[in-house]
């Protein structure tokens, strides 16, 4: 076999290994863009279904606060109000509260079931969530102890909360659980909290802290303010 024939079947030898491996290439990098989409629409999906009722809670968690701080809401209705009026304050600021909490459990129940490790807005929509939670369970000495709630409680609290429709219990329902041995370890210590934050106005940092985060949440949520307007979220200094 001369040299120029030798030669000549070499190079198609590895013309045809070099072509074949960038068809191989080629078909592993599609295969991982198809599953980087699936996970980014099983994450879309998710986010669908729960962006409007997570989006609702924190808004009228975030708008409680700042009407606690700002409002003079405590001193209206617990430290001047009626007892009709300062037991309304007291549940239904622990309903909101347990909204929250609820709502956020039952997403990091669908989300734990998919590997979204990769998928940029879940480490977004994460971090946002976290630093939530962290408002929640900081102990940090320029942050006042009422309402802090500890991780492992916050997760308690958001699974007590949960209705067997799959949502979250709705107002009339959580005041008549309030009582019971289930909702006693749990929301007693919120409730006791509201009473405290009445006549300690000094002690109420930790409300600020949650309202900026909340309405962080807000702004990744619902950041064209379609459903929420930016004058209903403005922050607390």
């Amino acid at each position: 076999m001369s040299q120029q024939v030798t030669v000549t079947l070499l190079s198609g030898a590895v013309a045809a290994i070099v072509s074949g491996g960038i068809a191989v290439y080629g078909q592993l990098l599609a295969a991982k863009k198809a599953h980087r989409r699936s996970k980014q629409d099983a994450l879309e999906d998710v986010v669908r279904r729960f962006r409007e009722p997570i989006a609702a809670a924190s808004f009228e968690l975030q708008s409680r606060l700042w009407n606690v701080v700002r409002g003079g809401l405590l001193e209206a209705y617990i430290v001047n109000g009626s007892d009709e009026e300062a037991e309304y304050c007291r549940s239904s600021f622990a309903w909101l509260t347990c909204t929250y909490l609820g709502w956020v459990e039952a997403l990091r129940h669908e989300l734990e079931h998919l590997d979204l490790g990769d998928v940029a807005r879940n480490a977004e929509l994460q971090r946002t969530l976290l630093a939530v939670r962290h408002g929640f369970r900081t102990d940090h000495p320029d942050i006042s102890c009422p309402l802090r709630i500890f991780s492992a409680d916050q997760r308690a609290i958001g699974e007590i909360m949960r209705s067997d429709g799959g949502s979250c219990l709705g107002y009339a329902t959580f005041c008549a659980r309030l009582g019971s041995p289930e909702f006693e370890r749990w929301v007693s210590p919120l409730v006791r909290d509201v009473e405290f934050m009445a006549g300690h106005p000094e002690e109420r940092s930790r409300l600020s802290l949650l309202q900026n985060r909340l309405v962080d949440l807000l702004d990744l949520l619902d950041p064209e303010f379609e459903r929420y307007p930016a004058d209903e979220r403005t922050r607390l200094g």
